[in-house]
């Protein structure tokens, strides 16, 4: 009994899942609302809608996903500046497997510094914009 725990204990180790790192892109401060705590929370929620739209795409796939938007690396609330979040941003995307692009992205300046950066890392790039 012993032999057959050990041997399940060696295969469970050498099972190698794969991971998926994914950032997702969207405008936050470049939204149409007009105050700032609004256009912060309608953005969380885009944010929140995507992430779950993402874990739909890689249902079938045996994956695990690592998804991060940029309310995973500056809070509301945060104290960081803008070129921080930005700097943490661009390494992220730099890191990524998959970038996702919101529908639009191209009216924030931040998500285009990101998307250059993901097409220059040659990222798999998803843009929403185009569907």
């Amino acid at each position: 009994a012993g032999g057959a725990l050990r041997r399940s204990a060696r295969f469970s180790l050498s099972y190698k899942m794969e991971f998926v790192k994914v950032y997702i892109a969207l405008p936050i401060t470049s939204r149409p609302e007009p105050i700032l705590s609004e256009r912060l929370s309608n953005a969380f929620a885009r944010s929140e809608e995507l992430r779950r739209m993402v874990y739909g795409m890689y249902e079938q796939r045996k994956v695990h996903l690592f998804i991060t938007t940029p309310f995973d690396i500056a809070p509301v609330g945060t104290e960081k500046t803008e070129a921080q979040i930005m700097s943490e941003c661009v390494k992220t995307v730099i890191e990524a497997d998959v970038c996702v692009f919101d529908k639009d992205w191209r009216t924030s300046k931040g998500c285009r510094v990101e998307h250059t950066v993901a097409s220059l890392y040659g990222n798999k790039i998803i843009d929403l914009s185009k569907q």
